[in-house]
C-alpha cells in the first residue's frame, strides 16, 4: 500500500511541476498572461473637436460610461416585443455565434423568426444599416456630429445575440465607436505598435480587417510565445456604455451570457486640416437620428 502511495504522490508531484513550468496564460483565455492596463473612462460625450484632439489624434481608446442611456430608444431596443411589433417582417443577416477565420455566407432571416430562436440556437445578427427600416432606430452620438465625420462614415452596423460570444483577435482599417444597449462584454485591446511581435494574423479578402487564427479561449503560449511579453488594455463594457477603439488597434470581445445588443459606427481616418475647418463654431446636440444626419449633416446642427 505504501508503495502505491509513493507512486501516486510522485505522479501528482510531476504533474504540478509540468504545469508550473508552462508559460503564463498557457491554454487560458487571451490576456491571462498578465493583468490589464486601464482604459480611460468618462461619463459624458465630448464634442467632435474634443473627441478628435483627445482620442482620435493620439489614438487613445476611451469608454463613455452610461451615455447611450440618453438615447430616446434605449429601452425600446432592450425589448423583444418592441422589435417584433415594428420589425418582425424585416429580413436581417444571421451568422453563427462561434466566429471563424473563414467567414461563412450570412443567412437571411426575418426578425420575428430570429427572436424565436436566438436564445436557443448558436446565431446572431450582424447587419449593416443602410436603407432598411431599422435606420430610424439609430442615434448618432455627439462625438460624430460634424460634417467631417459624416464624410468619413464608412458603415453603421447592428449586433444582436443571446451573448456568450467570443470574437477572434483582430484589427480594423477603420475607426470604431460602439454603443452597447444590452448585455456585458469584456474588452481586450492591444496597441498596434506590437503588430510585428504578434506575427499571427491572416488578411481577409476584403482587407478591412486582419484576423488572427489563434484560439482566444485556450492560447497556446508555446506556439504564440511573443504574446507573453505584450501588455494589453482591458475594460468591462456594460449596457449604456459606448467605447472608442482607434484604427489598427487589435481587439477581442468576450460577451457574457445573456441578451446582447449593440450599434457601432465605423469611419475612415480623419484629416486634421479639414476636420477643424468643418467642426469649429458649431453647436452639437447630444445625438441625432441617422436618417436626419444623412440628409443634413451640417445644416441641422447650426445654432
Amino acid at each position: 500500500m505504501n508503495g502505491c502511495r509513493i507512486v501516486i504522490f510522485s505522479i501528482v508531484q510531476l504533474a504540478v511541476v509540468v504545469v508550473a513550468d508552462d508559460p503564463p496564460g498557457h491554454m487560458q483565455h487571451i490576456g491571462s498572461h498578465m493583468p490589464p492596463m486601464p482604459i480611460e473612462e468618462r461619463d459624458d460625450f465630448p464634442n467632435p473637436i474634443e473627441f478628435y484632439d483627445k482620442y482620435i489624434a493620439p489614438a487613445k481608446p476611451v469608454v463613455f460610461k452610461g451615455v447611450a442611456k440618453k438615447f430616446p430608444n434605449f429601452n425600446n431596443l432592450r425589448n423583444d416585443s418592441y422589435l417584433r411589433e415594428l420589425y418582425g417582417d424585416a429580413t436581417f443577416s444571421i451568422e453563427p455565434l462561434k466566429e471563424e477565420v473563414i467567414i461563412k455566407q450570412p443567412i437571411p432571416m426575418k426578425m420575428s423568426e430570429f427572436l424565436s430562436v436566438y436564445e436557443k440556437e448558436d446565431v446572431y445578427i450582424m447587419e449593416l444599416i443602410d436603407e432598411i427600416p431599422f435606420a430610424d432606430e439609430v442615434f448618432v452620438p455627439k462625438p460624430l456630429l460634424c460634417e467631417s465625420f459624416f464624410k468619413l462614415l464608412n458603415m453603421v452596423a447592428m449586433w444582436f445575440s443571446s451573448g456568450g460570444s467570443n470574437s477572434l483577435l483582430h484589427n480594423d482599417s477603420v475607426e470604431n465607436l460602439n454603443c452597447l444597449y444590452d448585455g456585458r462584454k469584456d474588452l481586450l485591446l492591444i496597441d498596434p505598435k506590437y503588430e510585428d511581435s504578434l506575427s499571427l494574423l491572416h488578411v481577409l479578402p476584403n482587407e478591412i480587417s486582419n484576423i488572427s487564427s489563434l484560439d482566444v479561449e485556450k492560447v497556446d503560449m508555446y506556439k504564440y510565445g511573443n504574446l507573453s511579453t505584450i501588455p494589453w488594455y482591458g475594460a468591462t463594457i456594460e449596457a449604456g456604455d459606448c467605447f472608442y477603439m482607434p484604427i489598427r488597434w487589435f481587439h477581442q470581445l468576450k460577451g457574457l451570457k445573456g441578451r446582447n445588443f449593440a450599434i457601432n459606427f465605423w469611419f475612415d481616418p480623419v484629416n486634421h486640416q479639414t476636420f477643424h475647418k468643418d467642426c469649429i463654431n458649431t453647436f452639437f446636440p447630444e445625438y441625432e437620428t441617422l436618417p436626419h444626419y444623412r440628409k443634413n449633416p451640417a445644416m441641422s446642427l447650426e445654432k
